[in-house]
């Protein structure tokens, strides 16, 4: 129903890409079909998130914030969306500046929040940089090599 709905207020030119989309939207859907297999996705993405607020926490307590463990969570979720919207590389930007509104909406003064944004997102992104580089330097070391005539 949703589908028929959705092409319905498509315009013409557009509905044979929407319809596209459609059916790759339920496609990836049909993987979780299951109970289990949903279970085990919404228990490993609540695990990450909690780990990533752990992680959010100490280092907002590194800086002397007196913001609530579950406070991170905001400042989580508020990032990893910041992160989405395709407005820059990386998301250097949108993450700062939403990071920095949360935490002061929460009492940081918005310097503070600055800085634990920034210092945040190097981390991060350092981080992701340095696993990636090796995770693709360990994928090649494991490639057989062509042999050289």
């Amino acid at each position: 129903f949703s589908m028929r709905l959705g092409l319905a207020l498509t315009p013409r030119r557009y509905r044979a890409f929407v319809a596209t989309q459609f059916e790759l939207f339920n496609t990836g859907l049909s993987t979780v079909r299951t109970g289990r297999t949903l279970a085990s996705a919404l228990l490993l993405s609540f695990l990450a998130y909690g780990v990533d607020a752990v992680g959010y926490w100490l280092l907002g307590s590194s800086f002397g914030f007196d913001v609530e463990p579950f406070g991170y969570l905001l400042v989580v979720a508020v990032g990893n969306l910041a992160v989405a919207l395709p407005l820059s590389i990386a998301g250097i930007g949108p993450f700062e500046f939403f990071v920095q509104q949360s935490l002061t909406a929460m009492g940081v003064s918005s310097s503070v929040a600055l800085a634990y944004a920034l210092l945040l997102h190097a981390l991060t992104l350092v981080f992701v940089s340095v696993a990636g580089l090796a995770s693709l330097w360990s994928n090649l070391a494991k490639r057989p090599r062509a042999e050289v005539r």
